[in-house]
């Protein structure tokens, strides 16, 4: 993956009063994946004429860069660094940047890898991003922050969510086009009732 993406941001320099606007989302490893829609007879047969290559068709952590009135002064886009999702990853990223160029953007992306290494595991995923989203980048107050929340595994959805709807970080909006839940009222219940013991231990350690 190139380098210069795995890098921390620096602080912009914004009109006074004016407030920086940050967007937080994990990787979507089938939406994002034009390998992997274009195996899916159901997707490909949706259209009335067959897309050619990945930038016919949507793709969420592209589509966020394209946002019409709407855009980000940072971009972080999260991935699990999993060996089989590197490939993918480089990928989108040299799209995100096309695209922020195209556009005349001044977007600074960042992709973090976050060492997940049981991304179907609440036990793992929980401590690692509530440590990354301890970082004092995500806790300006001159910051609005965008969470989205339908990327990635069930657990990370859920545990995204939760860290945004405890106020862990101080999202502009947890509902609608941007930040959407991504978790059903049976999802939520869920994770009320299996792992809220989990979450508050590793809360305080």
């Amino acid at each position: 993956m190139p380098r210069s993406y795995e890098r921390k941001s620096q602080s912009k320099t914004t009109d006074q009063g004016k407030k920086r606007k940050v967007l937080i989302s994990f990787i979507s490893p089938d939406q994002d994946d034009w390998k992997f829609k274009r195996r899916d007879p159901m997707f490909m047969g949706s259209f009335a004429s067959e897309p050619k290559n990945r930038h016919e068709i949507w793709r969420p952590s592209v589509a966020f860069a394209q946002l019409k009135g709407l855009s980000f002064d940072e971009y972080y886009l999260l991935w699990d660094g999993a060996a089989k999702h590197a490939a993918l990853i480089e990928q989108i990223a040299e799209d995100i940047q096309k695209v922020i160029k195209d556009l005349g953007r001044g977007t600074q992306l960042m992709v973090n890898n976050l060492n997940i290494s049981r991304p179907f595991e609440t036990s793992d995923v929980y401590p690692k991003l509530f440590k990354y989203l301890s970082q004092s980048e995500f806790q300006k107050s001159d910051t609005e922050y965008y969470v989205n929340c339908t990327n990635g595994t069930t657990q990370m959805r859920n545990c995204l969510f939760l860290l945004t709807h405890t106020g862990h970080i101080a999202s502009h909006q947890r509902h609608g086009p941007i930040t959407g839940n991504g978790i059903d009222a049976a999802s939520k219940a869920h994770m009320r009732s299996r792992t809220r013991t989990t979450l508050e231990r590793h809360t305080r350690t």
